[in-house]
């Protein structure tokens, strides 16, 4: 099995599914991509709404049956899917990473190594058994926690490495930086508008534009177009 080791390597999977899309469909993407068609026609999985077991403190959005071939998204949850825009998109995206990423296929594919398997643990839903990984971001504060991890390192953490192959799925480099053009990245209220029309919650888009390189956020949440800026104007401030 070879070893997926850095981020760049998780884009480029995300991005040899994507193109598979368009070879298979015939279709060109464009955004929002169209998921529930990926998981299909692409990873060949189903999908699946029923109640996961939850310990106390837990909140599991979803699950993966690498068995049964199954992502089941928890049905518990239902109305915070609805309420949160992009979340369902967050959740399936996530566990199609745990399949790419984790679950033993082909040898020839490219795949974590079999030390994550610590990483994952088992919650049962109406069905089958899952493996789900806890803990991961899913609100809009978390992107300043994703970046401390991601921060001055190569090599992807578990946790993170599943929900950056969904951010590379959902928003492609190429076609984020056309769409991007659209939209005021330096206000909060068109980007808002920016997440809902790509369908992803507002916290993956925002580590997607910074992982870019269009934006930074800084600690008091103003925007700025980089570290490098925010840092001269605080400078500035208190000289």
């Amino acid at each position: 099995m070879k070893r997926v080791s850095s981020y760049r390597q998780i884009e480029e999977l995300a991005n040899l599914r994507l193109a598979e899309y368009e070879m298979k469909t015939g279709r060109k993407l464009n955004l929002p991509t169209p998921i529930d068609e990926l998981i299909e026609d692409v990873y060949g999985l189903k999908i699946l709404w029923e109640e996961i077991d939850e310990q106390p403190g837990e909140t599991i959005l979803g699950g993966l049956s690498t068995k049964e071939k199954i992502i089941v998204l928890n049905e518990k949850h239902r109305d915070l899917f609805r309420q949160k825009s992009g979340l369902e998109r967050s959740t399936k995206g996530h566990e199609v990473g745990h399949w790419d990423l984790f679950s033993p296929k082909d040898e020839t594919e490219l795949n974590f190594a079999t030390e994550a398997e610590s990483v994952f643990c088992y919650r049962s839903s109406s069905s089958t058994l899952l493996e789900v990984v806890l803990n991961s971001w899913t609100d809009d504060s978390s992107y300043t926690a994703y970046r401390e991890l991601t921060k001055n390192c190569d090599e992807p953490h578990v946790k993170s490495a599943v929900d950056y192959y969904a951010s590379c799925l959902s928003m492609p480099r190429d076609l984020l930086l056309k769409t991007a053009s659209n939209y005021n990245l330096f206000d909060w209220k068109s980007l808002y508008r920016f997440a809902h029309d790509v369908d992803v919650t507002i916290s993956a888009l925002v580590v997607r534009l910074q992982q870019l390189s269009l934006i930074y956020v800084a600690p008091n949440k103003k925007i700025f177009k980089s570290q490098d800026q925010f840092q001269g104007q605080k400078s500035f401030l208190f000289q």
